[in-house]
């Protein structure tokens, strides 16, 4: 009885040290997105610089091709500030995509040594959350196949 009283308590300490451990990642992970969070202000205010000036780029452009105006190179000015403006609308997206891809990355990670763990405690509940979490990632799979969803409606048109 006192040796498992023993290997109990060994178990609790090792336990408190791996959740502190969890405590210390999750405040490091909880940093790294706010830096990312940062990062993503400061490029949407770049983005929104960059926007000025192409704005005033634009006012500077209409007065000259007024002064002199040649249908042609309107046409390929706009278009060329159409794809610099489609470039830079993604940026901002693109930094929370890999945010949130890194999230998603890490908690599968702690999902898994979770699992782990719960093997050698209790096989069938670690089954149980097994197949739980597998159901929830293929239908996370399922949905993304098709993003965004078409639109679906229940109204019927009368011809």
């Amino acid at each position: 009885a006192q040796a498992e009283k023993a290997q109990a308590i060994e178990e609790k300490e090792g336990l408190k040290k791996e959740l502190d451990g969890k405590d210390k990642e999750i405040a490091r992970l909880s940093n790294q997105t706010q830096d990312l969070e940062k990062q993503v202000d400061d490029f949407k205010l770049k983005y929104q610089k960059e926007l000025d000036k192409v704005a005033e780029k634009q006012s500077e452009l209409k007065e000259v091709t007024e002064a002199a105006p040649s249908a042609e190179k309107i046409s390929e000015l706009e278009e060329q500030l159409k794809t610099a403006q489609a470039k830079n609308s993604s940026i901002p997206y693109d930094a929370q995509f890999s945010i949130h891809r890194e999230n998603i990355r890490k908690t599968f990670e702690e999902l898994l040594r979770s699992l782990t763990a719960l093997a050698k405690i209790d096989p069938e509940q670690k089954e149980i959350n097994r197949a739980a979490a597998q159901e929830m990632l293929q239908n996370m799979a399922n949905m993304l196949k098709e993003w965004p969803p078409a639109i679906k409606t229940n109204m019927r048109i009368n011809n």
